[in-house]
């Protein structure tokens, strides 16, 4: 299982599905936003197009990848030691 950070503006949810690498989520991600036309769309019709879904609790979660939807990139983000 992999949880992605989706973040946006006016936007943000923790999702998870199926682990993928992040050229596969790049290219999912791709083709959300083909078949989307405003960000607010985004979150919902990745779950949908890719069998995601939306982590209901709102406490801090260590996630794979992220998703930044305003400038349109996803990566690995940098933890720090503990």
């Amino acid at each position: 299982m992999i949880f992605i950070e989706m973040d946006g503006y006016f936007q943000q949810a923790i999702i998870y599905g199926k682990y993928c690498s992040l050229n596969e989520l790049q290219q999912m991600y791709a083709q959300v936003l083909q078949e989307t036309t405003t960000m607010k769309e985004e979150i919902e019709v990745f779950c949908k197009l890719h069998q995601f879904n939306v982590v209901a609790s709102t406490k801090e979660r260590q996630v794979h990848y992220v998703i930044d939807m305003d400038i349109k990139h996803v990566y690995t983000p940098a933890y720090e030691a503990e």
